[in-house]
Order: C-alpha cells, then sequence, then structure tokens
C-alpha cells in the first residue's frame, strides 16, 4: 500500500525525475514490478485475511486472476474480508 500511496502523491513539479527514475533511484525496482505491486495491492487492499498467507508475489500474481475470479462470489469475498 505504500507505494500506491507514493504513487498517489508523486508529483512531477516537485519531484525531479520522471516516476520511473524515482522507482529506480529510490526504490530499486522497475515500473513494471511496481505496476504489478500496485495492482495487487488495490485488488486485495479490502481482504484482509490475504495478509495472513505465506505466498510469495510472483505467486500471488499468477494467481491474479483466479483470485479477481473468485472474489467476485459473494461468500468468498465475505470471507477474505473479514479480519
Amino acid at each position: 500500500m505504500y507505494l500506491q500511496e507514493l504513487f498517489i502523491r508523486y508529483d512531477p513539479d516537485r519531484i525531479y525525475g520522471t516516476w520511473k527514475h524515482v522507482l529506480k533511484e529510490k526504490c530499486n525496482m522497475s515500473d513494471s514490478y511496481a505496476r504489478k505491486l500496485r495492482a495487487l495491492a488495490v485488488l486485495l487492499k479490502d481482504y484482509p485475511k490475504f495478509r495472513q498467507l505465506s505466498i510469495s508475489f510472483h505467486e500471488m500474481n499468477t494467481l491474479k486472476p483466479r483470485v479477481e475470479k473468485m472474489l467476485k462470489v459473494r461468500a468468498l469475498a465475505e470471507f477474505w474480508a473479514r479480519r
């Protein structure tokens, strides 16, 4: 979520360099990797139970289409939304 907040607050008029440059220099990551991280953060932000899983970013990113489909089922979405 921090990366998403940084992205929202990024102001090219105040911060020297492009978003891609800031990611590389400050976070040591590519913009494509950051996009994937932000997309997963947005998808899962309302589902705190996902934080309890021991699953790598790569695995979760691979499962993203299945997770999106699963979260369309109300009962499953409610389960993952519980704390």
